[in-house]
């Protein structure tokens, strides 16, 4: 074992890498009352429906099984969560129709495996924006004040940097905020014209928000949205909008655009180059007739983190195309930048190597860090662990964790890089 690993922190530091693995292919998009599958690209794509009985589905999030899908439904008699079995396609509902998650607009997954939801709800006959947290079965309010004029359903994201609930408002001045787990607010910046969703350049801190035929940035550092240059121009472009794999060579945004559903206006999917100045803006294949609201990618949950006691967390890996292969997990103090490696063929493991990176690829954390069996099992998964509980309370350290799947030192799937914060 010790002699992998350390072949490992060489291939890191020096072997080039002629590993093919770069963007998701499958995409999950939801919007208005289904939930549809875009698999492949160009002529060779194909489209599933594989849910056709919500009210408006906005939000929903790969679960940290990597195998379902977690998605919002804001109709009436049907509003609440639910979960999608990607196997077997059958919907398990988990809360529905409560004053409180009247109208859920957007879910995320966080570092404890709990479920974040941003709600258009009801306390009594007052109207109110809420963040929730679904945990252990209950639903509770992250953040005390009803904001009642911040109208916060543009999407919501988990900061790579921070670690906390990223919400872009719907309202002018459009605010982007944050909000940390004791519900305390930061706002990050405003401007742009947000639609349904937000999403970050991990390589760089940038957020991205899309509008119609217009892409928003908001630089790291700055507080105001800047118009991004697309060529070529349409009027189509940005409903639904994610950043694809970090570790890709050239960052790109994945979009949909809304189109109807009525059958007069079809929806597509793009692919945004941000590396270009202007961004070069690349269509792909209609939907059929969806207005999107949210997009995942299919199995994009490579690397997550779940909760198990205090201070304990199971880093779960899930990389089912790469069966049986090695493994390497990665821990850093510094955070996602500057990004430790560039391989040969242009991708990036976005990890700021330091002494945690060095003690945690070599193993050398005794019980704080448990690195796995080091292959994948048959199904392409493999469990590490982080148990910190006997130092007590650490203060709110972070931690960002990164993953990649090797064989004969050459790199395949490099995972998106994660973050804990440890309290």
């Amino acid at each position: 074992m010790s002699r992998r690993i350390c072949l490992v922190l060489v291939a890191f530091s020096l072997m080039a890498s002629l590993g093919t693995a770069q963007y998701h292919d499958a995409k999950y998009i939801t919007g208005y009352n289904t939930i549809k599958l875009f698999d492949g690209t160009g002529t060779t794509s194909t489209i599933s429906q594989l849910y056709d009985n919500l009210g408006y589905c906005y939000g929903m999030a790969m679960a940290p099984d990597n195998k379902s899908l977690w998605f919002c439904d804001s109709g009436t008699g049907t509003s609440g969560l639910h979960k999608l079995d990607l196997k077997t396609l059958a919907i398990t509902t988990f809360v529905t129709n409560t004053m409180t998650l009247y109208y859920p607009r957007d879910v995320v997954v966080n570092q404890d495996g709990d479920l974040v939801i941003t709600s258009y709800g009801k306390n009594g006959s007052t109207y109110e924006y809420n963040l929730l947290k679904y945990s252990g079965g209950s639903l509770t309010k992250i953040c005390p004040t009803q904001l009642n004029t911040s109208n916060w359903y543009g999407g919501m994201e988990i900061g790579i940097d921070s670690g906390k609930y990223t919400i872009q408002a719907r309202q002018s001045p459009y605010y982007l905020i944050e909000i940390d787990e004791a519900g305390t607010i930061t706002t990050l910046g405003s401007g742009g014209a947000p639609r349904y969703s937000i999403t970050q350049d991990i390589k760089t801190g940038d957020w991205y928000q899309g509008s119609f035929t217009s892409l928003y940035k908001l630089a790291k550092g700055t507080t105001a949205f800047a118009s991004v240059a697309l060529t070529p121009t349409t009027s189509k472009y940005y409903y639904a909008l994610a950043m694809d794999r970090a570790s890709a060579a050239k960052s790109r945004i994945v979009s949909t655009y809304g189109g109807s559903t009525s059958g007069t206006s079809p929806a597509y999917v793009f692919y945004t180059d941000i590396t270009t100045s202007p961004a070069v803006v690349t269509s792909i294949s209609a939907l059929g007739y969806l207005r999107s609201y949210e997009m995942e990618f299919h199995r994009g949950n490579n690397l997550c983190t779940a909760k198990t006691g205090a201070g304990k967390w199971d880093i779960n890996l899930s990389f089912p195309s790469e069966a049986s292969m090695g493994y390497i997990v990665a821990m850093s103090f510094t955070g996602v930048r500057p990004a430790m490696h560039t391989l040969g063929d242009g991708r990036t493991i976005n990890l700021a190597f330091d002494m945690l990176t060095f003690l945690s690829v070599n193993n050398l954390l005794g019980f704080y860090f448990n690195p796995g069996p080091g292959a994948l099992d048959a199904a392409g998964e493999a469990t590490a662990s982080i148990d910190v509980s006997s130092l007590g309370s650490l203060g709110g350290i972070r931690v960002w964790i990164e993953a990649a799947v090797f064989q004969g030192g050459v790199f395949g799937t490099i995972a998106d890089p994660v973050g804990i914060t440890m309290p």
